[in-house]
């Protein structure tokens, strides 16, 4: 599967987010549409040499092509025009992988941009400590329809100040109907302040590759942000279904309070998602506030609940307020990016490794209003 995203099919994706979780009525009598949902990826290892519909040969197998447009207005014009950036080919990846000694970090580049699971492997061998490298053999367990994957416990250790590892242990919990030892593990989850994705350390890995390989700073830093993969919204999109599933039983039988705790889990995850410390992308806090509006329009809006912190309808406001405010920050990007130099294109992309992609957009239509004056 092509899994380098271009910045046009990006937009698209956050306009398509938008529309879904953003433009439904309240779903109390009955949820008619999912919301923010993932579309299931290719399962690691079985990867074909078809070209249709999200399958492709591996990276690593590929030979390398010919170089994009030379200039950045030629690239993001080309990119909205249906283009991509060539894929690395497997010489590329062991020159990269050689000029690092395989070290690990190296190593789990390899395996993100060809998805081949000898350099997970191999990375797992060279550093067996790392949380980054746990939740990557976590995530290619669930991909291959392993959802108790022995990872997760390795990452719960590895990591223990991070959300992540309990969200992942709470769906594998509820996938064999563990409903006790899932509020366990989302109680854990509360108590912990470090979430982490591990989005910021893969795309300067990535980085570093496309920099080696050549690339123009802009285009080196875009790639690497819009090429990184995040298969475990996958598990947290099972994970809000499964609970939005459970809460809707508990409302139905009359048990608001366990239902309400429920919800605040999954409030909170979302909350998390759209406001935490993890990759900060657009796609990412859409997906979160979607999460915490399905949760609470399980419930009667009319009503009153004492877990939850304002009225329903209160909440949802300030959830629909920031979906309007990243819509229009998202308005402008596409006419003002091809227009940017090479150095104001790093610059924004750097601004988004660091602020994260909405305030990154903010800065960038303060810019460019500004130089319009």
């Amino acid at each position: 599967m092509n899994r380098l995203i271009t910045i046009a099919a990006c937009l698209v994706a956050v306009a398509a987010v938008i529309y879904f979780a953003f433009s439904t009525k309240s779903s109390f009598q009955k949820k008619s549409q999912q919301i923010a949902g993932t579309q299931p990826a290719t399962p690691v290892g079985k990867m074909t040499d078809t070209t249709a519909a999200g399958t492709a040969t591996p990276a690593a197998d590929n030979p390398a092509k010919e170089s994009p447009p030379a200039t950045w207005g030629e690239i993001v014009n080309d990119l909205a025009n249906g283009g991509a950036w060539p894929e690395p080919g497997k010489e590329e990846i062991e020159a990269y992988l050689d000029a690092h000694n395989r070290s690990a970090h190296a190593l789990i580049t390899a395996y993100a941009l060809t998805e081949s699971s000898a350099y997970l492997d191999e990375a797992l061998e060279a550093d067996p400590d790392n949380p980054q490298l746990h939740l990557a053999a976590a995530m290619r367990d669930y991909l291959n329809d392993n959802t108790d994957s022995p990872w997760i416990d390795r990452l719960l250790e590895s990591d223990p100040d991070n959300p992540l590892p309990s969200w992942l242990a709470a769906n594998a919990l509820l996938e064999k109907d563990d409903l006790e030892g899932a509020i366990a593990e989302l109680h854990n989850a509360t108590n912990k302040s470090q979430f982490n994705d591990y989005f910021i350390h893969q795309a300067q890995n990535a980085e570093e590759f496309y920099t080696q390989r050549g690339a123009i700073a802009p285009v080196a830093k875009a790639q690497a942000l819009f090429g990184v993969s995040t298969p475990h919204l996958q598990p947290l999109n099972n994970l809000r279904k499964q609970l939005d599933t459970r809460i809707d039983q508990l409302v139905a039988a009359g048990q608001t309070d366990q239902a309400q705790e429920l919800a605040l889990f999954g409030i909170e995850m979302g909350n998390r998602l759209s406001q935490g410390e993890g990759q900060k992308t657009i796609i990412a806090e859409l997906i979160g506030l979607s999460y915490e509006k399905q949760f609470l329009e399980a419930f009667d809006p009319n009503q009153s609940y004492p877990h939850f912190p304002q009225p329903i309808p209160e909440m949802l406001e300030s959830i629909d307020k920031q979906a309007e405010e990243i819509r229009a920050l998202a308005k402008d990007f596409p006419d003002i990016i091809g227009g940017l130099t090479e150095a104001e294109a790093a610059a924004y992309f750097d601004r988004m490794k660091l602020f994260g992609e909405k305030e990154a957009h903010r800065w960038l239509i303060e810019r460019n209003n500004s130089q319009a004056k």
